[in-house]
């Protein structure tokens, strides 16, 4: 029964075993919406709503006799005496229903659709558009950490392009993550460039130490495709993400980097998932609006997120990052910004020899700024 029912209006029971039926039907339906079905959880109190609604002397006459007119009178009383009591207990704790919506959502939100939404906005990108390329390295990083990139998609018009690092480690799955990729970048209006057939492999630290000539290769295959797009932004993960694969692909980035000649400029905005960054000085807020389209292109990876449905939880994460960067990027103890949601980066300018400051200190891009004036 919700609070919209609480003054429920009863007819007149037809008979006595009417009344006592309905009656038992109420109280029933005030139990579970107050106590969850009738079950109660350890530690939680049942002070506040019990006295009113189980008043014994209503109870009794429903119970015990009376006309029909007295029992849809008391049955009527108690709906009230219920509602009065919800109300009572979410006003004296509005984090109860906060917690209890957020539990709900994540509970109902396995139950959603996975793929299959129409395309999302995008605008009409010049051809001669700056360029920014996304290297990840699984199918399905290039919207987790897309938040700027959708950015200068929609509101700077640049030429957002994801390269699929890899496919994934599983041979089996690489065939259809690469059609869910494609699915992924065609929902949210990325381009998107293959390394070679099934992505490349191997791509972690220990080829790098042990295997050259294979790294040497997945390199000059990373420094083709620089030189050809001549990207005025790169996104890549920083080099302590974690996952083995995440801090594979930035070493990978980076010796592509160093085997350019050195008129080859770009900035570097190294992004993080699995492994927080101990100094990230850039937080870009998210809108709402991108969030949710982000969700939407990330369920286009249907094997994943039906394995793992960390889709849900991206806005928890984004607001976290608004609870971090707030003094990461901010300074410790500055003001947090009136952010939602975030996503955090460390940007940085490779002069065709190395990465170097691009400005002093942290900045926060709000959802109000173009996303451009980083890179002008």
């Amino acid at each position: 029964m919700s609070r919209s029912q609480s003054a429920r209006s009863v007819a007149q029971p037809a008979s006595a075993a009417d009344a006592v039926a309905e009656a038992r039907n109420v109280r029933r339906e005030v139990m579970a919406e107050v106590f969850g079905a009738g079950e109660m959880r350890q530690g939680e109190s049942r002070a506040e709503p019990v006295p009113a609604i189980c008043n014994r002397s209503l109870m009794r006459e429903i119970f015990t006799g009376g006309d029909c007119k007295s029992t849809a009178r008391a049955i009527s009383e108690i709906a009230t005496l219920a509602g009065r009591a919800l109300k009572s207990r979410h006003d004296m704790n509005p984090y109860l229903h906060f917690v209890s919506e957020y539990a709900r959502f994540a509970k109902e939100g396995k139950a959603w659709p996975l793929g299959g939404f129409p395309r999302c906005p995008r605008p009409e990108v010049p051809a001669d558009a700056p360029v920014a390329l996304i290297f990840s390295p699984h199918p399905d990083d290039e919207v987790i950490i897309g938040g700027l990139a959708l950015r200068l998609l929609r509101e700077a018009k640049w030429n957002v392009i994801n390269v699929a690092v890899t496919q994934g480690s599983n041979k089996v799955r690489q065939a259809g993550r690469w059609e869910e990729l494609q699915a992924c970048c065609d929902c949210i209006g990325f381009g998107l460039v293959q390394t070679v057939p099934g992505g490349l492999e191997k791509v972690n630290v220990a080829t790098q130490e042990k295997d050259p000539a294979h790294w040497a290769a997945s390199v000059k295959v990373i420094a083709d495709i620089l030189a050809k797009h001549r990207p005025k932004v790169i996104l890549f993960p920083h080099d302590s993400d974690w996952n083995s694969s995440h801090i594979g692909t930035h070493h990978l980035v980076m010796d592509a980097l160093h085997s350019l000649p050195a008129d080859f400029c770009t900035t570097a905005v190294e992004t993080e998932f699995w492994g927080a960054m101990a100094s990230p000085n850039l937080m870009v807020e998210i809108s709402t609006h991108d969030l949710a389209d982000l969700i939407t292109a990330l369920t286009f990876h249907v094997g994943e997120v039906q394995r793992n449905p960390y889709h849900l939880t991206c806005p928890a994460w984004m607001m976290d990052n608004v609870r971090r960067g707030g003094e990461l990027v901010g300074g410790q103890g500055g003001a947090v910004p009136d952010f939602t949601f975030a996503t955090l980066y460390r940007l940085r300018r490779w002069n065709g020899r190395e990465l170097g400051k691009a400005f002093e200190g942290g900045k926060n891009l709000p959802c109000e700024a173009n996303p451009a004036g980083l890179f002008a």
